[in-house]
């Protein structure tokens, strides 16, 4: 069996796991999108571990007076999950995409971002009651979810306090989805960036910022909890830009070249050609037209790369899991050491989910 899961417009990377060939997607935010879905059933699972006190890390919201601190295979309606080709992890809540192109989601729930419905139940993704069907890649925000279409259209669901949730009507020919804390990105075929809610009703100043923006292959929103710091792209040479949603700064990152992939928390990183990591602050409201990267030393042959709230991943060629750097405080331990044959990674605000194929 072969799984594939590519980008659209970075590439794959070809990893051999037990003699079996799997293409893995880089990730542009947090976890792998896929724009190619599995002719049929795949052999995974997801492993979470963090604060799962609402159930984001497993599945299963732990008994009243139990310890919040879990770690274990994510579990909905007492089945594991399976099938699974890619994850994302928002705040407290968790998406995952199926093989069929349909959603699942756990976690947080209050206003509906896990499962489109505030019910309090975890499972699939249901729209105005209609299970959401022909995705292609996922995005967990703050307490909102975007999913791209194979037709190049984008569904949000969750809360729409900012107008997070509220789709530019006609947009189209999307090739990539990045939900933020309170605002939304989408890549389009041509290179372009579309933002959302509106800026400038909101006082932010990206639209002086955007339309510049040109020849982009990958997005990333910042997830600082506040609503603050900076998004940042990829652009089809190989370098970086990073601007203040509400400063309206931007920066062009130096020191680091050849990327291939960026993951944007509380700080940002980019994945190079080569394998190595480069972090970027996101915190940057200087007239600076420019912003140094800073390589994370020793960490090389790395894949795929996530970033949350608290915590930034990286997944090695091998198939494990490294943990860059992060907060521990209060709830996260260090990455689980037996995870073997991960093909995808995510970082929640205290979290983190890992996708493993379970095929000899």
């Amino acid at each position: 069996m072969i799984l594939t899961i590519s980008t659209i417009s970075l590439g794959v990377l070809r990893i051999r796991y037990m003699k079996r060939l799997h293409l893995i997607l880089i990730g542009a935010t947090c976890g792998i999108l896929a724009n190619h879905l599995a002719a049929g059933p795949v052999s995974t699972q997801i492993f979470g571990w963090g604060y799962n006190g609402i159930g984001a890390a497993t599945g299963i919201k732990p008994p009243a007076g139990q310890l919040d601190l879990e770690s274990g295979a994510v579990w909905l309606a007492r089945q594991p999950l399976t099938n699974i080709i890619s994850i994302a992890a928002g705040y407290q809540h968790s998406l995952a995409l199926q093989s069929d192109g349909t959603v699942l989601g756990w976690g947080f729930n209050n206003c509906g971002q896990a499962t489109g419905s505030s019910d309090g139940t975890n499972g699939f993704v249901r729209i105005n009651g209609v299970v959401l069907s022909n995705v292609v890649a996922i995005s967990a925000g703050f307490l909102h979810s975007l999913a791209l279409k194979s037709d190049g259209t984008v569904v949000a669901w969750g809360s729409s306090a900012y107008g997070e949730t509220t789709v530019p009507e006609g947009l189209s020919n999307i090739v990539a989805v990045s939900a933020g804390w309170y605002h939304s990105l989408a890549l389009k075929k041509d290179g372009k960036v579309v933002m959302w809610p509106n800026p400038i009703k909101e006082g932010w100043w990206s639209p002086t910022v955007l339309p510049s923006l040109t020849n982009i292959v990958a997005i990333a929103t910042t997830k600082n909890l506040w609503g603050t710091g900076d998004d940042m792209v990829l652009k089809s040479d190989g370098t970086v830009v990073t601007w203040g949603i509400k400063s309206g700064h931007s920066h062009s990152i130096t020191g680091v070249s050849n990327v291939v992939a960026l993951a944007a928390g509380a700080e940002g990183l980019a994945l190079t050609r080569e394998g190595t990591v480069f972090e970027i602050s996101l915190h940057s409201d200087a007239d600076s037209h420019s912003e140094e990267a800073r390589q994370h030393g020793g960490l090389t042959n790395v894949v795929a790369i996530a970033a949350g709230g608290s915590r930034c991943l990286a997944l090695k060629r091998e198939g494990t899991v490294t943990v860059v750097w992060g907060d521990n405080y209060p709830y996260l331990p260090s990455e689980p050491l037996h995870l073997t044959n991960v093909i995808g990674i995510a970082a929640g605000e205290n979290f983190c989910l890992a996708l493993q194929t379970n095929a000899p």
